[in-house]
């Protein structure tokens, strides 16, 4: 092992860039719903939630993990 790194500099990392890739999923996915499902309510807030859930479960499965 190098020492090059520690972990907080990986989560951090691993953390910006993972974010715009999440928001994008949580986009495509809520468009391909939205209109289907007939929802109704602000798009963005539903996207920004789902986003938001997102994260939270990649992060629970790293941790566990």
């Amino acid at each position: 092992m190098a020492g090059t790194y520690s972990a907080v500099p990986y989560f951090w990392s691993k953390l910006v860039m993972e974010l715009p890739l999440s928001l994008l999923t949580a986009i495509i996915t809520f468009v391909s719903c939205y209109w289907l499902e007939a929802l109704k309510g602000n798009f963005i807030l539903h996207v920004i939630v789902m986003w938001m859930l997102g994260l939270a479960s990649a992060s629970t499965a790293l941790c566990a993990g």
